[in-house]
């Protein structure tokens, strides 16, 4: 364990006859650990976002190619943080219209939730 405690900065080996460790302070500590974290963070993120835009530059090369259009259509979404996802798209894309289905309760949370994004689209 302390060749690994060692590694991530967290202790320190003193020389002398016997040899001491000494932990790093608790507030450098966290601070170093916070940083790698965020490093670990931001190279996975930035994995990701170089597969979505592959993904998405094939995809639209598939859509070409197969003539594939968006319709109008209905779509039954349960999950909550799904519903909130495709409604900020759809508010994000829409050109004139967009129905929603929903009970006055959940839209009047939604729309007091979200009401910045709402007044940005209608203008």
């Amino acid at each position: 364990m302390l060749p690994k405690l060692n590694e991530l900065g967290l202790i320190e080996k003193l020389l002398g006859k016997p040899a001491k460790i000494r932990a790093t302070p608790v507030e450098e500590a966290l601070s170093i650990l916070i940083k790698r974290e965020k490093e670990i963070a931001n190279k996975k993120l930035s994995a990701l976002i170089a597969k979505k835009d592959a993904f998405l530059k094939n995809f639209k090369n598939y859509e070409l190619k197969s003539g594939i259009e968006e319709k109008s259509q209905f779509s039954l979404i349960t999950d909550r943080r799904a519903v909130i996802s495709k409604g900020m798209v759809m508010l994000k894309n829409a050109k004139r219209t967009m129905n929603i289905i929903t009970s006055k309760n959940a839209f009047n949370e939604s729309f007091t939730t979200y009401h910045e994004l709402v007044e940005e689209t209608i203008r």
